[in-house]
């Protein structure tokens, strides 16, 4: 077996607005000089309807200038699509990953906010995430980017009065009094978790994912730091 430095965890969706987005992510700089270590592993995360379809796949750019080194792949998890089901993808990608793969690291993305390279670093550490701060630069023609001065390497925390807006703005149906505003997460993409601490998610998660899917519109990136927050002193995890 394969043993990875870091995995590129990115949550993707079967459309061609994702598609777009997949080689866009692929297309970055700065991933670009990742995909050159092969000791990296890119994985689009995908939902499936069947539990016989879940597993790695070869990827759609395979044999193609995305694919260097067979180092992108896909990952097919059998669970419920879109936005409020997200932290139960997040949770059994995770298990999938811990259980199948052996690595250092995960790093979780989106496909369409690719990080830069200081975003991507490992700190030795169990827990750390990123945070924006400031707006996007947008040029004449309306496209719009994150500069990389615009990310620092931080955690931060969210009112309930800001994720109640966040939901608004999503249409997405939430109970805010069972949303934990001491939590600190990362508030910009990517994260980046241990090893150690994918083995905690991959054994407690299953419950967190269930009331984040169920009550707080499936905010993964918050239901991870959520369980980092309620589990870091029992297994003695270390956050930046």
């Amino acid at each position: 077996m394969s043993i990875y430095k870091n995995i590129f965890l990115i949550t993707t969706e079967d459309n061609d607005y994702s598609a777009n987005q997949r080689k866009g992510f692929l297309l970055n700089k700065d991933i670009q000089q990742e995909l050159l270590d092969k000791k990296n592993l890119f994985l689009f995360t995908h939902t499936v309807k069947t539990k016989k379809e879940e597993g790695m796949f070869d990827s759609e750019f395979k044999d193609s200038i995305f694919d260097q080194r067979v180092l992108v792949r896909n990952l097919n998890i059998y669970c419920k699509d879109g936005y409020s089901n997200l932290a139960d993808k997040t949770f059994k990608s995770i298990k999938w990953i811990h259980s199948n793969l052996k690595f250092s690291y995960i790093i979780k993305c989106d496909d369409n906010k690719f990080p830069v390279k200081e975003s991507v670093k490992t700190t030795g550490k169990d827990f750390s995430g990123c945070n924006r701060t400031k707006s996007r630069e947008t040029d004449a023609n309306g496209n719009s980017w994150w500069n990389k001065n615009a990310i620092k390497l931080e955690l931060g925390t969210c009112k309930h009065s800001r994720f109640s807006r966040w939901a608004m703005n999503r249409k997405l149906a939430v109970d805010s009094e069972k949303f934990d505003p001491s939590v600190y997460y990362s508030i910009w993409k990517p994260y980046i978790i241990s090893q150690k601490f994918a083995g905690v998610i991959s054994k407690h998660g299953k419950n967190y994912a269930e009331l984040y899917c169920k009550y707080l519109g499936g905010c993964e990136d918050h239901m991870v730091a959520k369980i980092f927050k309620d589990l870091q002193i029992t297994y003695n995890l270390t956050v930046e």
